[in-house]
């Protein structure tokens, strides 16, 4: 893993960037399918015919996979930056916002003032009545 929050933020973005072009590889595939389908049952004056019939040999009905597509690839393209986190973590003993590695006073980080990542409870700050 990297070690340097440096390399943890190129790391990210080599992730980011996969996970990106996948998604924009499976809205087009989806949106493809879709569409041909589609021009099918217009082509036929009967959108019903899009989805229940078959158009040939080799032919696969492309509403029901096309469609499944787009919701991957929306969802993917949606959540990658959080995926792309999850998959890249920073070092153990530096702050995930701003890559300082000087540890934190008071339960914040000194550069950035995250509180909630560095594995800080909040209920331990708050005056107690």
């Amino acid at each position: 893993m990297p070690t340097s929050f440096r390399r943890v933020q190129q790391w990210r973005a080599v992730a980011l960037w996969i996970l990106r072009s996948a998604a924009v590889w499976l809205i087009a595939w989806g949106a493809f399918q879709v569409t041909a389908r589609l021009i099918y049952g217009v082509s036929r004056l009967d959108l019903q015919a899009a989805i229940q019939y078959d158009t040939g040999v080799g032919e696969t009905h492309g509403v029901f996979r096309g469609g499944s597509a787009l919701i991957v690839g929306i969802t993917l393209a949606w959540f990658s930056r959080g995926i792309a986190r999850w998959i890249v973590r920073p070092p153990e003993d530096a702050c995930p916002g701003c890559g300082y590695e000087g540890g934190g006073t008071e339960g914040r980080c000194p550069e950035c003032g995250l509180r909630e990542e560095m594995g800080i409870d909040r209920s331990q700050d708050e005056p107690s009545d």
